[in-house]
């Protein structure tokens, strides 16, 4: 097998230089920029551990201060929701009424 010999230009090898030197800068740069990335999410972690530990304390104290209050009436609370809910049952009634009257002025008019 005989061998072939090429000649490179100076602008080609000019390019092929300039070509090899962005890669490595594009490299550099993308191993810099994960780097950051991994110290950042190292530190979210952190900061996310730390936010559950202030949490896990505010519902202790929650829980603390809800001992020391007075404690209310269960049946008033019962009454009070269940009014709430039969507001809610008649206001629901009173809007199907309406929706059904309106519907059947509608057809009326049609049939006119």
């Amino acid at each position: 097998m005989k061998s072939e010999y090429v000649r490179i230009s100076r602008e080609e090898t000019f390019f092929g230089e300039r070509g090899l030197l962005e890669s490595q800068l594009s490299a550099a740069s993308l191993i810099k920029r994960m780097q950051v990335y991994n110290r950042m999410r190292k530190e979210e972690m952190l900061l996310k551990i730390e936010l559950k530990k202030k949490l896990s304390e505010m519902d202790g104290m929650v829980k603390w201060f809800e001992k020391l209050l007075p404690k209310t009436n269960d049946e008033e609370k019962k009454d009070f929701e269940k009014s709430l809910q039969e507001n809610k049952s008649e206001r629901e009634k009173f809007e199907l009424e309406k929706e059904i009257f309106d519907i059947k002025q509608k057809l009326s008019s049609l049939e006119h």
